[in-house]
């Protein structure tokens, strides 16, 4: 059973009661949910969920820090609180960033890849994919 990025906050178990994680998500789940394999959430909205989707959009994208901010007219020391995690990017700036990139507020803030562009997201999902894989030996 696999979940989208929307449904990845709740875990859904054999009993039917959901169980709140506060920063794991399930990635699949066999009929026996002993064996779920969980990843770190991409999906938060705190600081460093937002910096980690901000790092991959931009490694996806294949610029380096300095050209990804110098496109979207962003400062590249704020630019990089923001990967950091140290600072929320403001509207306006994110709005930059979705006017460079064709990123949506929905991506930057809550990690809703609905609204980007086919290529960015199925590069986005492959980046985690390779990620988690990764993460898992």
């Amino acid at each position: 059973m696999s979940f989208s990025n929307l449904a990845m906050q709740r875990i859904l178990f054999t009993n039917r009661e959901y169980c709140q994680a506060s920063d794991l998500r399930i990635d699949s789940c066999p009929p026996d949910v002993s064996n779920c394999r969980m990843v770190k959430n991409w999906d938060g909205t705190g600081l460093d969920a937002i910096g980690r989707r901000l790092a991959l959009t931009r490694q996806v994208l294949g610029l380096q820090q300095n050209e990804f901010c110098e496109r979207a007219k962003i400062a590249a020391n704020t630019y990089n609180q923001y990967e950091k995690g140290k600072k929320r990017p403001s509207v306006e700036n994110a709005i930059r960033l979705c006017e460079a990139y064709h990123l949506t507020l929905d991506w930057i803030f809550r990690g809703d890849p609905s609204g980007l562009r086919y290529e960015t997201a199925d590069a986005i999902k492959a980046a985690r994919a390779a990620r988690a894989s990764e993460a898992n030996n």
